[in-house]
């Protein structure tokens, strides 16, 4: 199976206010080609949290390690970040 190209897919992320005056922050993967197919999302605390799981399902994505669907989104303290290309 040919894997995935990193430019087939489009990462975004949305805040989310909870009632108790906290913030979900939320991240998705879609289809370049498809921007209504939903291929992985999570949450996180914050905003780096969220980036930095984001990107590790992104490169996941891109190795065929992972299909997609729903990641729980959990990053060590202090946990080194990457950005997507």
């Amino acid at each position: 199976m040919k894997k995935p190209a990193i430019d087939s897919f489009v990462l975004s992320f949305e805040e989310q206010s909870l009632r108790n005056k906290t913030k979900r922050h939320h991240w998705m993967i879609c289809s370049s080609r498809n921007p209504d197919m939903l291929i992985s999302w999570g949450h996180a605390v914050t905003h780096e949290a969220a980036e930095y799981e984001a990107n590790k399902e992104l490169e996941e994505l891109v190795s065929g390690c992972t299909q997609g669907g729903r990641v729980a989104s959990i990053a060590p303290p202090n946990h080194h970040m990457f950005l997507a290309r």
